[in-house]
């Protein structure tokens, strides 16, 4: 194994079993199950692509959500204990840290999250009622490629929090500053940036590229339900490129500044 990619999946290990082996980390995963599967049983009788926005609804919230509380504290937490300090010094860079970081951070909440979609697209397909002749009148309904699309999306966007988040933990100074940060961040990416986009005179598609929520929403509609085909999805994606790359460098040299 490589110099580089030994500390690098030494940090991947540590963030998934920051989660798999903490009280906490099963809170979390427990109670996004619990919301992403009530509202797949609600819907499900409606079909995969009725399940599908109404699980958009739910997940422009938990996405942030899950990500902040899995991530908030990860690079501050390592720099109040010493432990980026001792990776420094054993010739652990800032890249390969941060990397490992945000693959880490990403799969965790990416198997939370993708592994619930993907019980409620098992719950869709066991609970559809509406008539043959329905599903056969309109096949997006009877489509399962919403809910997969739906989910491929997600974990994606879960990539995208995690980056955001990881600039947070790394800029904050205490856990009280992280705690407030970390309820700021998730405003934001809620409402936020939408909230202010829509006071402003804002054309959609840089509403979309400005606000990792608004291109999250925009990629489900369009690329997953089909309800919107004209809406800007190349700007979705370099919305989502822009936050990704330029949070994973802001904190990057953050950390090349922090002893």
């Amino acid at each position: 194994m490589s110099r580089v990619s030994s500390p690098l999946l030494a940090v991947v290990a540590r963030e998934l079993q920051s989660v798999v082996g903490t009280p906490a980390g099963w809170a979390i995963a427990g109670g996004a199950g619990t919301a992403v599967l009530t509202i797949a049983s609600l819907s499900a009788p409606m079909g995969y692509q009725a399940t599908a926005i109404d699980l958009l609804v739910l997940l422009e919230v938990l996405v942030p959500a899950v990500g902040v509380a899995l991530g908030y504290r990860a690079v501050l937490q390592d720099r109040l204990r010493g432990e980026w300090a001792i990776h420094r010094a054993i010739g652990v860079a800032p890249r390969t840290y941060v990397l490992g970081l945000l693959l880490g951070q990403t799969t965790a909440a990416g198997l939370i999250i993708g592994g619930s979609l993907s019980v409620a697209s098992v719950v869709v397909a066991l609970r559809r009622t509406r008539p043959i002749a329905f599903l056969a009148s309109t096949p997006a309904v009877a489509d399962p490629a919403a809910m997969l699309w739906l989910t491929g999306l997600t974990v994606a966007y879960t990539g995208v929090i995690a980056a955001i988040v990881m600039v947070l933990s790394s800029l904050v100074r205490g856990r009280r500053g992280a705690v407030l940060g970390a309820v700021v961040v998730v405003g934001l990416l809620v409402v936020g940036i939408d909230a202010v986009a829509i006071v402003l005179p804002t054309p959609l598609p840089v509403l979309v590229a400005m606000s990792p929520g608004a291109a999250y929403r925009t990629l489900v509609l369009t690329v997953a339900v089909g309800l919107t085909p004209d809406a800007p999805v190349g700007a979705a994606l370099l919305g989502w490129f822009t936050w990704l790359s330029g949070a994973t460098l802001l904190s990057i040299r953050r950390l090349r500044t922090t002893a």
